[in-house]
């Protein structure tokens, strides 16, 4: 513990580039008298609880479907405020989900620690050594993938490569000055380290807090529908389905306690939180009725997902057993981007039949009958449908929101009101790509500031 701290220290001078000199060096001295170098002390660094939550959040508060009351948007933090207008009105500071805490850049050093560390470990080859080398690799991937999602512009084929990206930091040396990539080299090194992992993981890993193969299939296939390729997103969620295709039935929950879904069911791959913040989409947040009544009566997901109010209002129940939201890789996210992908290269009965398995375990039993589609386009509208209902508020709204954009025919235009004022959010517009924080432009103007902010 008093090495995690003093790492950590250091790390938080370096990330947030606001320490004064003099705290500066004294961190940078203390971490120079704790070097991890035992396998053991990586896994640990892996299996820190930082690693598995607190994932990226503010793409979700500025995702639609939710919304909450002026009092509740007051309380929130200045971040929260300018994610839920889409705005740039209050400092981007002590940002979550850039560095602060326990955000992405923070979990991207531990695991560049632990590469860096394993480079010079004993025990190279052994199962222990390849599993958190492999780990390591993975949660670098996740991490700068869903940095991607916030704080780049969504990918173009014709601009990726000189559209500005994401800091790639790939080495633990704190002294090496960050700069932004281009986003082709963000997702490109997102590839890299998956492929790289993959051979590294087990099947099935010992926790569900460790990644394992079917949690990288499913994490390439994340990626690859982010960017529209629906070929390799069927393909990777084929893969994952192969190894782990274990759905829960919703009919064999309790429904009576207040989160009937607990941590590491079944229908867990890998287990991951959102941040929850001050609760703008945990439990302080509203639900849209136009969502709410996508649901049928006998679907059981409208009573686990959602808390009807004696006022008409619909609150969030949260599916973790807690007030962060789940956002991990699950085996109905794979059958959804499967179903999507089959459906937009024309197999709309092979689409129906994903689509099928997963909604017999969400209905109660006896209730759901079996969907047809006519055509190709029919059965890719039912699984955006699903997608919406089965996904909802578990972090990935924002990327399909900006891959709809670029899209067209699913594009869609978000309205919100605060305080008598009416904000908008068009679709393609430079507002999907968040600033990066005040803080690090400030202190790191080399970085560059996203274009419009």
């Amino acid at each position: 513990m008093i090495m995690r701290n003093r790492i950590y220290i250091a790390l938080l001078c370096f990330l947030s580039m606001s320490c004064t000199k003099d705290k500066w060096f004294d961190a940078k001295q203390n971490l120079t008298q704790v070097v991890p170098q035992r396998v053991q002390d990586f896994q640990a660094m892996m299996d820190n609880v930082i690693m598995d939550y607190n994932a990226p959040y503010l793409g979700e508060i500025a995702s639609d479907g939710h919304y909450v009351t002026d009092a509740v948007f007051n309380s929130l933090t200045p971040s929260e405020k300018n994610a839920y207008t889409w705005s740039h009105t209050n400092p981007y500071t002590n940002l979550v989900d850039w560095s602060y805490n326990s955000g992405a850049y923070t979990r991207i050093y531990y695991t560049n620690l632990a590469l860096d560390g394993l480079k010079t470990a004993t025990g190279a080859g052994s199962f222990d050594y390849n599993n958190v080398m492999g780990q390591a690799l993975f949660y670098r991937a996740k991490n700068f993938y869903e940095l991607l999602q916030i704080f780049a512009p969504v990918y173009d084929s014709s601009k990726a490569a000189t559209d500005l990206g994401i800091p790639l930091r790939l080495e633990s040396d704190i002294n090496i000055p960050s700069k932004r990539a281009s986003v082709k080299e963000g997702y490109e090194q997102v590839i890299s380290d998956i492929n790289a992992a993959l051979p590294l993981l087990p099947v099935t890993p010992q926790y569900k807090t460790r990644p394992s193969k079917p949690a990288c299939y499913a994490l390439l296939a994340r990626l690859y529908l982010s960017v529209s390729d629906y070929a390799d997103a069927g393909k990777y969620a084929d893969s994952c389905l192969q190894l782990y295709p274990a759905l829960l039935n919703y009919n064999t929950l309790n429904l009576a306690p207040l989160y009937p879904l607990v941590n590491y069911n079944d229908d867990v791959i890998l287990q991951s939180t959102l941040s929850v913040g001050n609760g703008a989409i945990s439990y302080s947040a509203k639900v849209d009725t136009a969502l709410y009544h996508l649901y049928d009566s006998t679907d059981l997901r409208k009573v686990i997902l959602f808390t009807p109010a004696a006022d008409g209002t619909i609150g969030v129940r949260s599916s973790n057993f807690s007030n962060a939201p789940f956002n991990g890789l699950t085996p109905e996210e794979m059958y959804l981007i499967r179903a999507e992908s089959r459906a937009r290269l024309g197999q709309k009965d092979a689409a129906m039949s994903d689509i099928n398995t997963l909604l017999r375990t969400r209905y109660k039993t006896g209730t759901y009958p079996d969907q047809t589609a006519a055509t190709a386009d029919e059965a890719l509208a039912i699984a955006l449908k699903e997608r919406r209902k089965e996904l909802v508020f578990s972090g990935l709204r924002w990327s399909d929101l900006r891959r709809f954009g670029r899209e067209g025919r699913f594009a869609v235009t978000l309205t919100r009101t605060v305080a008598g004022t009416t904000y908008t959010l068009e679709p393609n517009s430079f507002k999907y790509t968040f600033p990066i924080p005040d803080d690090v432009i400030n202190q790191a103007p080399q970085l560059q500031q996203n274009p419009g902010w």
